[in-house]
C-alpha cells in the first residue's frame, strides 16, 4: 500500500472532505503529497477568499499565487496590514497584484491599510471595476496626528463607472471637493467624516449617491451627515450606529434621527433608548431576539474575514406601528447577569459591581415601557427571558404577549413570572417547519410565568405549531375558542431587520 493511502480514493470524494477546512487547514492540507497540493489549490476555499495581514504580509508570493489560481473567476480579497514595516511589500509587490486583477474582485476590503500606501491603494482601483460590488477602504496611521489622505477624482471617477458597485466603506479619507460624479449603483454607505468636517463637504458628497437606503456610523455620529442624508438622499431608510463611542454623550443631540424609519445601534448605553425612541408617538411594541439558539445567526455577515458580532448577543426592537419607526439596540446579557434575589439598580453608575457585573441595561425608562402593547421572545424563551422579564414588572398597556419556541420543553425553562394586568392573548409560533407544543407545559407555563392577568386568555397559535393533548388541562386558563386560532403569521418578522457589519473602522 502506497504511503499515501488517500491517492486510492477518487478526486472527487477528496474535493469534498476540503469543503469544511478553513484557510490555515487547507494549506496544512497541501502538504500532504502533490495530488493534494493540486487538488487544495484548485479548491474554492483557496482562490474565494485570499486574505493578508500583519502576520502573513511576509509571503507575498503566495498571496499573488492564490489571485492566479482563481484563473479570472470571481473572488473576494481582504488586506489588513497596518505596520508601517510592510509598507515596500505593500506598494512593490501586493497592491500591485490586487491591481492585475482588480477585473474579477468581487469583494474588496482594504480593512487597516497604512496610509503611505495610499497611493498604491487609489492606483490599484484605477482599473475597470467589472464586477465589484463591495468596496471599503480604511486608512489608519499609527500616531495621533493621522492626516486623511484625500481620494483622487480619478478614483472617485472608477467608482462611477463600476457597474455592480452597491457597498461604499469610506474611513480615513476625506472626499475630494465638488463638481463629483453620481454613482448611482451604491446603496449602502459606511462613512465617518474627518474630525475638521462642514456640511458643505457633506451635501456635496451624499448629493452624489441619490441611491442611497443605508447609512453606517462606526466612530462617531454627525449632526451635519444625517441633516445633509435627509436633505440629499430621500429615500435612506437605515442608519446604523456601530458602536458606543458614535454615541459619546457629547454627540447625543441629534435630532435628524427622528426623521429616520429604522435606526440600529450596536452596544448601545443605558440611555441611548430613551433618546432614540422618545419621538416615537403612541404605542410601542417590543421584540427580543436572541441569536444564541437559532440555526442561522441573525443577520450576522456571511464574509469569512468579517465575522462581526459573536452569537453571545441578543436584540432588543422597539416599534412605533403609528410613526411606521423601528428602533434596534445590541445587548449583551452581561449587563443583565445578577445574583439570584438580587434586585437591579437602575440609579448606580457606571462601574462595575462587587460580582463583576454592570446592573445597566436598556430598558431604565419607565414611561418608555408603560407604552408597550406588545411584547415578543423570539427564539429566547430559556435564555434572555429570566433574564428581562424581572424588569418588564406591572406593564399597564401590555395586552400581547408573543413568544418563538423551538419545541415544547422550552416552555419548562422560563422560571421568573411576567406581571401584566392587562394582559388578553399569547400567542406561540415557531421559526423552524413546525412543533408540537403540549398541553400539560402550556398549562405549567402560563401557571408560573403569567401572574397578574385576568384569566382566561386567548390562545393564539401558528399555522406549523399542533397543541398536543387533553385540553381540558387548560380550563380556566385559556378560553374554548383556541383551536380555531390557528391563523398567526409570524410576528417576528418584523424584527428580521437587514443588518450587515462587514466593515469595521479604524
Amino acid at each position: 500500500m502506497p504511503d499515501d493511502f488517500s491517492g486510492l480514493l477518487p478526486t472527487e470524494l477528496l474535493t469534498k472532505c476540503l469543503d469544511n477546512l478553513r484557510e490555515d487547514d487547507l494549506l496544512e492540507a497541501m502538504l500532504v503529497s502533490t495530488r493534494w497540493n493540486f487538488i487544495a489549490t484548485a479548491h474554492p476555499t483557496y482562490w474565494r477568499y485570499i486574505s493578508i495581514n500583519d502576520s502573513s504580509y511576509r509571503r507575498p508570493r503566495l498571496f499573488k499565487l492564490r489571485l492566479e489560481r482563481a484563473n479570472e473567476r470571481a473572488i473576494q480579497v481582504s488586506i489588513d496590514v497596518r505596520s508601517s514595516t510592510a509598507t515596500n511589500t505593500m506598494i512593490g509587490s501586493i497592491l500591485p497584484a490586487v491591481a492585475a486583477h482588480i477585473h474579477h474582485i468581487e469583494h474588496l476590503y482594504f480593512r487597516y491599510v497604512h496610509v503611505d500606501t495610499q497611493h498604491a491603494v487609489f492606483a490599484a482601483l484605477g482599473g475597470k471595476l467589472a464586477i465589484l460590488d463591495w468596496l471599503a477602504i480604511c486608512f489608519t496611521g499609527g500616531t495621533a496626528h493621522f492626516v486623511y489622505p484625500a481620494i483622487p477624482i480619478s478614483t472617485f471617477q472608477a467608482l462611477a463607472d463600476a457597474p455592480r458597485l452597491r457597498y461604499l466603506g469610506l474611513n480615513g479619507v476625506t472626499i475630494p471637493p465638488p463638481p463629483l460624479p453620481a454613482i448611482l449603483t451604491v446603496t449602502t454607505l459606511n462613512y465617518d467624516p474627518p474630525f475638521v468636517h462642514r456640511r458643505s463637504d457633506s451635501d456635496a458628497f451624499l448629493a452624489a449617491l441619490p441611491n442611497l437606503t443605508k447609512y453606517i456610523a462606526v466612530e462617531i455620529v454627525r449632526e451635519e451627515v444625517l441633516a445633509s442624508l435627509l436633505a440629499a438622499c430621500s429615500r435612506v431608510q437605515i442608519v446604523q450606529v456601530s458602536g458606543a463611542s458614535a454615541l459619546h454623550p457629547s454627540h447625543l443631540r441629534l435630532a435628524s434621527l427622528a426623521h429616520f424609519p429604522t435606526v440600529i445601534v450596536r452596544w448601545a448605553l443605558p440611555t441611548v433608548p430613551k433618546l432614540f425612541c422618545s419621538h416615537l408617538r403612541g404605542s410601542l411594541n417590543l421584540c427580543i431576539s436572541d441569536a444564541k439558539h437559532r440555526e442561522e445567526p441573525l443577520d450576522l455577515p456571511t464574509d469569512p474575514y468579517f465575522p462581526g458580532l459573536s452569537k453571545d448577543f441578543f436584540r432588543v426592537t422597539f416599534i412605533s406601528p403609528s410613526n411606521a419607526c423601528t428602533r434596534v439596540f445590541y445587548e449583551s446579557p452581561n449587563n443583565y447577569l445578577h445574583n439570584e434575589g438580587d434586585v437591579v439598580d437602575e440609579d448606580c453608575d457606571d462601574d462595575d459591581d462587587d460580582d463583576g457585573y454592570r446592573h445597566h441595561h436598556l430598558f431604565g425608562d419607565r414611561a418608555l415601557l408603560e407604552r408597550l402593547t406588545t411584547v415578543s421572545f423570539a427564539a429566547c424563551t430559556h435564555y434572555i427571558w429570566n433574564f428581562i422579564v424581572p424588569i418588564l414588572t406591572s406593564l399597564p398597556s401590555l395586552s400581547t404577549l408573543g413568544i418563538e419556541v423551538w419545541d415544547s420543553e422550552d416552555l419548562l425553562l422560563t422560571k421568573s413570572p411576567l406581571d401584566c394586568p392587562a394582559l388578553t392573548t399569547i400567542s406561540f409560533t415557531v421559526s423552524r417547519d413546525g412543533t408540537t407544543i403540549f398541553v400539560e407545559h402550556l398549562r405549567d407555563f402560563t401557571r408560573t410565568a403569567i401572574v397578574g392577568a385576568s384569566f382566561p386568555l386567548t390562545l393564539t397559535l401558528g399555522d406549523n405549531i399542533m397543541l398536543k393533548g387533553d385540553k381540558a388541562h387548560l380550563s380556566g386558563l385559556y378560553d374554548e375558542s383556541i383551536s380555531v386560532h390557528h391563523n398567526l403569521k409570524q410576528p417576528m418578522s418584523h424584527d428580521l431587520i437587514q443588518y450587515d457589519d462587514t466593515f469595521h473602522g479604524a
